[in-house]
């Protein structure tokens, strides 16, 4: 005898229920417990407002501010604090839930370096990576070059030429998006037709006229 009731899979907007306004960092029941077992006690404490508002953000829209079909460039200049992009005109500056925030978050310079969101230190990474857990369910194609310019820093932290350090990691995990630079990979795709243009670079006007 058949005892188990009739189950009838989703379908529409009931198969993926929407997340629209919950707080992302309150709704996983897990998270907390696991940073506990991996960031130092004063540290989780420290960035539980941070998180909370983050994990706000991440499911409140953030990607539906005015002025934007997307919202991406806000987003990404405001929360990364990972790539030199346009500065928001003030017609789409983000209000509202964004005040008081600091500005840019710094993802990609928390680990590198002490000063990012108060903490006197470098965090480590599980810090980093709480952070752009909920970051990315709001906004998930702005962690690649996000992660190359973490890479980027940490590799020249690590094996880089003195030269090139002291030339190159400072822009990499600065947080003033005025003296940001981005880190990024460049690789040849196989797909490519070999009778195609070959690919070509050069630097822009502004920046051949500072000397860069």
């Amino acid at each position: 005898m058949d005892i188990l009731p009739s189950l009838h899979a989703p379908t529409g907007a009931a198969a993926v229920p929407d997340s629209q306004g919950l707080n992302l960092y309150r709704a996983d029941p897990w998270l907390a417990p696991l940073l506990g077992l991996y960031l130092p006690a004063d540290l989780l404490a420290h960035l539980a407002p941070h998180l909370d508002r983050m994990g706000a953000l991440a499911g409140a829209g953030w990607m539906r501010w005015p002025g934007s079909p997307t919202g991406t460039g806000r987003c990404w200049c405001i929360a990364t604090g990972a790539a030199r992009m346009p500065r928001p005109s003030t017609t789409t500056r983000p209000t509202g839930s964004w005040s008081g925030w600091p500005s840019p978050i710094g993802l990609a310079a928390m680990s590198h370096r002490g000063g990012v969101l108060g903490w006197p230190r470098p965090m480590p990474p599980a810090a980093k990576y709480a952070l752009s857990y909920l970051f990315v369910q709001a906004e998930f194609g702005l962690c690649c070059p996000l992660s190359m310019t973490d890479a980027l820093a940490r590799t020249l932290r690590r094996f880089g030429d003195p030269e090139l350090v002291a030339r190159y990691l400072p822009g990499l995990i600065e947080t003033d998006l005025d003296a940001l630079r981005q880190g990024a990979m460049f690789m040849t795709e196989q797909g490519r037709a070999p009778t195609s243009r070959p690919p070509r670079c050069w630097p822009s006007r502004a920046r051949m006229a500072a000397g860069r």
